[in-house]
């Protein structure tokens, strides 16, 4: 008995708003994201819940956009706790070329640039442009910008990952 009340008390802890507010991008919603990428040429899928397996405290939203073209291919992954916030952006570019050895393409920076000018509570979008194009060759560079952290990803002169999440306290 002690351990279903404990359990109970974890889990409204953990589905409260105090922590939801905690990990969620400020005044950034699911559909200032995808709307703009599908007016762009993605396509969506979502929003998928979480497994049934997952306990409610845990469960989170999820949507897919993704857009191949003759210059590669392009997947955004957004997530939410409750729908209608967003706790973390994923972003993965897969060039068909390579114009040099871990060198991104113009195509690269013009996307990733859009993703780090996301519109949310505490943005500084020139702040942000100049860190993604001093660091896009990087593999693995991080800036902290208004509460949010951006961190990308250099594996290979094709390839490009970009992670946008509240920063961790």
């Amino acid at each position: 008995m002690l351990l279903r009340i404990f359990t109970f008390v974890i889990a409204v802890f953990l589905s409260s708003s105090v922590l939801s507010e905690r990990l969620t991008i400020p005044e950034l919603k699911p559909v200032d994201v995808y709307q703009n990428l599908t007016k762009l040429g993605f396509s969506k899928s979502g929003p998928k819940k979480s497994s049934s397996a997952i306990p409610e405290a845990f469960a989170f939203y999820s949507w897919e956009l993704s857009m191949k073209n003759g210059e590669g291919s392009y997947d955004v992954e957004i997530f939410s706790d409750s729908g209608s916030d967003v706790y973390k952006i994923d972003a993965t570019l897969i060039q068909s070329r390579a114009l040099k050895p871990n060198k991104a393409s113009p195509e690269m920076l013009e996307f990733l640039s859009y993703l780090c000018t996301l519109p949310y509570g505490g943005a500084n979008i020139q702040t942000a442009k100049s860190w993604l194009e001093k660091n896009i060759n990087i593999n693995k560079a991080t800036t902290d910008i208004g509460g949010v952290s951006f961190t990308v990803y250099s594996p290979s002169g094709a390839v490009r990952m970009l992670t946008i999440e509240k920063k961790q306290s």
